[in-house]
């Protein structure tokens, strides 16, 4: 409960065109960046229609624009494809992100998808960040697990950096298990 002029983060607006999307049915976008690490955490949900839509491609460009510019990304949520399928979608802008979710199962509830393995939630960022992601608590009422991290502060890349939790007495039960 921060007043707004105290709040560690501010909201982003990504201008899209009235023609682009029905943004309330297609995509829904949360922009946050968080004043006290500079990094800019992008909170999405992509509807199986959208992967190759323009309104896609613009939010997937502001999030290379950033990248560019150095600045620290965080992109998660439900996208709704195939890791392959949204890598397609990143190539075509030249987006480089790092799928930090392992666990190429382990985002969704088989009995949600009529008991097909699909990995639909991703944790994507730039290798600028160290993340320690712990392991998925099962809902009682939806078809994702909620996964959810702790972000470290770092400059160099971070390819083959281990991402997730490797405490054995963390309470969230975390590690490659």
């Amino acid at each position: 409960d921060y007043a707004e002029e105290e709040r560690p983060f501010k909201f982003v607006k990504i201008s899209l065109e009235e023609n682009d999307i029905s943004l309330d049915r297609d995509l829904a976008v949360v922009v946050v960046k968080d004043e006290t690490n500079s990094i800019h955490h992008f909170c999405c949900y992509v509807s199986q229609d959208l992967r190759y839509h323009r309104a896609h491609k613009v939010v997937l460009s502001y999030i290379k624009q950033l990248i560019d510019e150095g600045e620290r990304v965080i992109l998660a949520g439900d996208l709704n494809c195939q890791l392959n399928n949204f890598i397609d979608v990143c190539r075509t802008i030249k987006l480089n992100l790092t799928d930090r979710l392992l666990f190429m199962w382990a985002t969704n509830i088989k009995s949600a998808t009529s008991g097909k393995q699909s990995k639909v939630d991703y944790v994507l960022s730039s290798d600028n960040i160290l993340l320690d992601i712990h392991k998925p608590y099962p809902p009682e009422r939806a078809g994702h697990y909620i996964v959810f991290w702790h972000v470290y502060y770092n400059e160099e890349n971070t390819a083959g950096f281990p991402t997730y939790c490797l405490d054995e007495k963390c309470k969230c039960e975390c590690g490659k298990k």
